[in-house]
């Protein structure tokens, strides 16, 4: 029984060992280093994974804030947007004068503009710039030249060149953001250059001659489809009424209304598309140009790679 006993307890004693918390038996730094491995190699959920196992382990290093940015990054550049803002909210909320909660500020801007939430995107800045007004002023602080920059890009989406170049103008030439002020001020001169097509003429044009306002927006494929078979349609109730197959002829007739309604409002709908497509042309040759945003927009009707982290810092 004695041996048994002892058996037992030693037992017990190795399962309270197996229980005990995990130890992380790299160094902080190597830690780190292969959570930015992973992250560079694109590979975010895994990395998201790490820099939370540093957090856990070392979470009064001073490398901490740097992980949970890279944690907000993860999501943002994994397209899990409320995620990303939740954590950059945080990091935020945590340091707000430091360089990096002013980083996660602008993050979120960023999301939103990604977003085409230009009017919230508009009051962050603004109040990143109210906040900071003395780094504003010097014009010597790139956080605060950045989001001057990205309230410009709002305003230019809006259609406000005037305040879009006034922004750009008041960038000083020796700091690293002047490319990006100059491609800004260049863009607002040309943005009423933007080719556009007119909604009210385009439908209006289908509306005399089926397909002639999808011609007019440039989608031949539509006209073809649209001229074929309302010209089928009106074609066949004319030959029903002609025989006195009158019946026939005003369900015919009913069909071809939907049909010519729906002519119409494909018409309106290619002269938008039309218009957003050579928009996010522009815009896309803007970001290009300046360097400051390196993908077209989310949801912008173009193919889009993988979001861009485009104010990215090492801390």
């Amino acid at each position: 029984m004695k041996i048994f006993a002892l058996m037992m307890i030693a037992l017990l004693a190795l399962n309270s060992r197996a229980l005990e918390a995990p130890t992380n038996t790299a160094s902080p730094e190597a830690s780190m280093a292969f959570a930015d491995f992973l992250f560079q190699e694109e590979d975010y959920y895994r990395a998201i994974t790490e820099y939370e196992r540093f957090l856990f382990f070392n979470s009064d290093n001073s490398l901490a804030p740097r992980a949970q940015h890279q944690i907000a990054l993860c999501y943002y550049k994994g397209n899990r947007w409320e995620n990303a803002i939740t954590w950059f909210l945080k990091i935020q909320n945590q340091s707000p004068q430091s360089a990096i909660g002013k980083r996660a500020m602008l993050n979120i801007a960023e999301i939103y503009y990604e977003q085409r939430q230009y009017n919230q995107a508009v009051d962050l800045l603004e109040k990143f710039l109210k906040e900071h007004k003395h780094e504003s002023a010097a014009n010597q602080d790139p956080p605060a030249n950045e989001a001057k920059i990205m309230l410009g890009l709002c305003y230019l989406q809006f259609g406000n060149t005037a305040w879009a170049a006034e922004i750009a103008g008041g960038i000083s030439s020796n700091v690293p953001q002047y490319s990006a002020a100059d491609a800004l001020a260049k863009a607002a001169e040309h943005f009423d250059e933007i080719p556009r097509k007119s909604p009210v003429l385009a439908g209006g044009l289908s509306a005399v001659l089926p397909g002639a306002g999808q011609i007019y927006a440039q989608r031949p494929v539509d006209a073809a489809v649209a001229f074929i078979l309302n010209g089928l349609l009106i074609f066949a109730t004319y030959e029903a009424f002609d025989n006195d197959i009158n019946v026939l002829g005003g369900m015919l007739a009913v069909v071809e209304l939907s049909f010519w309604g729906g002519n119409v409002y494909n018409a309106v709908n290619n002269a938008h598309k039309y218009n957003r497509r050579e928009k996010d042309n522009f815009f896309n040759k803007l970001h290009l140009k300046s360097g400051f945003f390196t993908a077209p927009s989310q949801n912008a009707g173009t193919t889009k790679p993988a979001p861009a982290l485009f104010l990215q810092y090492n801390f």
